[in-house]
């Protein structure tokens, strides 16, 4: 369950951060950044914004295992980042498409 939260939180982190770089030539220094810099150029609304918001500080916890996170912690972002997707996958094909 966490390789699985972990590679969905870093996909969504990383496409955000390519088009920030690729379209926008912006180029952010923290995973948080780059879930701002999107708002700030209207990749993400605000509604989006603020359920990713945390995504990035969560997803080094989770990596490097900063504290020892429970398996419901762990799952409780699970679906919370399920919960999302769809609406990241709308904003995202909205930039690329």
């Amino acid at each position: 369950m966490e390789r699985l939260l972990f590679l969905m939180e870093e996909c969504i982190l990383d496409i955000l951060d390519h088009l920030l770089a690729g379209k926008f030539q912006v180029v952010s220094d923290s995973y948080e950044e780059i879930i701002k810099n999107a708002y700030r150029e209207g990749i993400v609304d605000e509604e989006l914004f603020e359920k990713l918001k945390g995504l990035g500080a969560f997803r080094n916890v989770l990596v490097h295992e900063y504290l020892e996170l429970s398996h419901e912690e762990v799952y409780r972002n699970y679906l919370r980042i399920k919960g999302m997707i769809d609406q990241v996958i709308e904003h995202l094909e909205r930039i690329v498409v």
